[in-house]
């Protein structure tokens, strides 16, 4: 059960490997049906020193165009704690998801860095200290869901998501009343069939039945005439 529901900003990934510091982790989308037993993601340290990491994952959801993380007791990953040596790589699996309906179940794994304490430092002082974060969307989807709504490797789905957007100054608002999630990249407006504004987008995504905003460049004003918009949901 959910008991305790907070916001923090986070990194994302497009990419299907995603390498930063001395950490390799692929793939950075995680993604399967409710039947599944567990999935797995691969880390792998490419420094020349030891790394020990922390696994955890929270349940997510968005309201208020606010991205929500829940601790939860559910879903867990094994191992949960690890020491990876120079060169080498693990498979870290996720137990315990159960998905019978026809909804998604989005959460969020985080990988904590956690460093070595130093062993000139006073033993009564605490020096361990987080030193880089990994996050990896993890969605499950509903056994009863339609394959053709489901997101790809790429996060396109067959079918096209139901959505509505609107702009109000230099904010561009999407809903999404479908039942999977749409990832985006960059947007494009379209004056009649031709596009008229173009625009990158940190990785982002919106869930199903939220609502989002995203702020636009102040100096790169949306034309009146916009009337549809293409989303990109990779690089």
């Amino acid at each position: 059960m959910n008991k305790f529901l907070f916001s923090f900003a986070m990194l994302a990934f497009s990419t299907h490997c995603f390498a930063a510091a001395n950490m390799e982790i692929w793939p950075v989308t995680i993604s399967f049906t409710g039947s599944a037993k567990n999935s797995v993601f691969w880390l792998k340290n490419v420094g020349s020193e030891s790394v020990s990491l922390q696994v955890r994952v929270l349940n997510w959801q968005q309201a208020d165009s606010k991205n929500l993380y829940a601790e939860q007791n559910e879903v867990y990953t094994v191992p949960a704690f690890t020491i990876i040596p120079p060169q080498k790589k693990i498979p870290i699996r996720i137990y315990g998801i159960k998905n019978q309906g026809d909804k998604e179940h989005d959460l969020k794994v985080i990988i904590d860095e956690l460093p070595t304490p130093d062993v000139n430092q006073k033993s009564t002082q605490n020096n361990i200290k987080i030193r880089m974060q990994y996050i990896l969307p993890l969605f499950v989807y509903g056994q009863e869901l339609q394959p053709a709504i489901l997101p790809g490797a790429d996060g396109v789905p067959k079918e096209e998501h139901h959505l509505i957007w609107s702009v109000k100054k230099n904010t561009l608002w999407i809903e999404n009343h479908d039942k999977t999630h749409v990832k985006i990249t960059s947007i494009d407006f379209k004056c009649g069939k031709k596009a008229c504004y173009h625009q990158d987008i940190p990785v982002s995504y919106v869930l199903p039945n939220a609502k989002m905003a995203f702020v636009l460049p102040h100096d790169h004003l949306i034309p009146a005439a916009a009337s549809a918009l293409e989303i990109h949901p990779s690089r």
